[in-house]
């Protein structure tokens, strides 16, 4: 099972920071998208609609001012969706777990990932200077894999601020 849920995270990792995502208004979007995306969403505020290629249309937007997307097939059918949430709303075994085998970090970085075909997964990353652990758990928070990586130093002054902005 660890394989195909490596696949879901890479694709609900990537899905955000791909260049082929483009914004398109809203009179672009499905209306078999807008409809289940409001019934999903009902609360959802600063909608931004964006269109990948032929194959997805998506919505980036804010919840209680956390940060969301959603995923769609043009034909109405959702695929996924990642919301911000707090570290408190993390199932109990997984805040558990991360106190136990990370007891010096902190939490950088907590989403929800809802998706067809696993259910509901939790994600959250914590930092230690510059060192970060990337922990996925199940809906029951079951562990199901950990990253580590060492993060490189930040650059400090104007061309810390300037690789900031733009990427470097």
């Amino acid at each position: 099972m660890i394989r195909p849920l490596t696949i879901v995270l890479v694709f609900l990792t990537l899905s955000a920071a791909l260049p082929a995502q483009s914004p398109v208004r809203r009179q672009q979007v499905p209306p078999t998208v807008q409809e289940d995306f409001s019934h999903r969403h009902a609360d959802a505020e600063n909608i931004q609609w964006l269109q990948e290629g032929e194959q997805y249309f998506g919505a980036r937007f804010t919840v209680a001012e956390q940060a969301g997307e959603a995923v769609y097939l043009p034909s109405g059918q959702w695929v996924q969706s990642r919301e911000a949430i707090a570290y408190k709303q993390l199932p109990d075994a997984a805040r558990r777990t991360c106190r136990e085998k990370y007891p010096d970090f902190y939490a950088h970085q907590v989403d929800k990932l809802s998706t067809r075909n696993y259910g509901v997964l939790y994600k959250i990353k914590v930092r230690k200077e510059l060192t970060q652990a990337t922990l996925t758990f199940d809906m029951h928070g079951k562990l199901r894999e950990t990253q580590e990586e060492q993060l490189e130093p930040e650059k400090k002054g104007l061309k810390g601020k300037l690789g900031k902005m733009f990427g470097k």
